[in-house]
């Protein structure tokens, strides 16, 4: 693509190209721009590129993406459900984009795929992201779950709706987080604001420290099937 301004949606729609590269000064992928394209191994940007929300949807052998100082923004979803997306890597000397395990962070939000959940134990969270939003694809269940999300001290909140995994871990002791029994609580304890999805506890005691429980806290858990609320709760 030489000096293409946009790539509109459905633009590429089940076509059989292995390669895209974009040169010129500036290029953006529409939303749905490449669905289907069960051919494509490789995206390219050689010239300026932006990629809107789920620009690649389903190109399921695009393994992953190579990111550069070509690009000028990149949607956290630019890439749904191609079932081998592994993840992103960032060219060598190119510290412009928030990486972690493969995993990008765009203004904290983050995205995991299928592939990703399936092949890796434990998220390790970026440093320097104070406020984080992890989302999976639909279609994941018990099945792709992984082992933990691991908190640094720089975390002050954390948004892990629907995602399938076990435990919260702290790597460092923080002033506003940490985790008891994989559960995520304020750091004084008095508030529980989260319990992993596939949390491992059939009965679980809610300690009494806790006078507040956090709104979707408990929300799709799915193995606990008794919840004892504490003395203050």
């Amino acid at each position: 693509l030489q000096d293409v301004g946009a790539v509109q949606t459905y633009a590429f729609q089940l076509a059989d190209c292995a390669e895209v590269v974009v040169r010129g000064s500036g290029t953006e992928i529409s939303e749905e721009a490449f669905p289907g394209c069960n051919a494509l191994t490789s995206f390219r940007a050689e010239g300026k590129v932006s990629l809107k929300s789920g620009a690649f949807g389903n190109c399921n052998a695009l393994e992953g993406i190579e990111l550069n100082e070509n690009y000028q923004s990149i949607a956290y979803d630019a890439v749904l459900n191609c079932r081998n997306f592994a993840g992103y890597t960032q060219e060598e000397g190119c510290e412009k984009f928030v990486l972690s395990d493969g995993v990008l962070f765009e203004e904290g939000k983050a995205l995991l795929s299928l592939y990703w959940m399936q092949n890796n134990d434990m998220l390790v969270l970026p440093r320097g992201v104070p406020d984080i939003q992890l989302f999976c694809e639909q279609s994941a269940s018990q099945r792709e779950g992984f082992s933990s999300v691991l908190l640094n001290e720089d975390v002050q909140s954390i948004s892990a709706r629907g995602v399938p995994f076990i435990n919260y871990e702290l790597a460092e002791e923080s002033t506003f987080l940490k985790a008891e029994q994989g559960i995520l609580f304020s750091a004084d304890g008095t508030k529980l604001l989260s319990c992993p999805k596939l949390h491992s506890e059939y009965e679980y005691a809610v300690p009494d420290t806790v006078t507040e429980i956090a709104d979707y806290a408990f929300e799709g858990v799915e193995n606990i099937s008794f919840v004892a609320l504490g003395a203050q709760t």
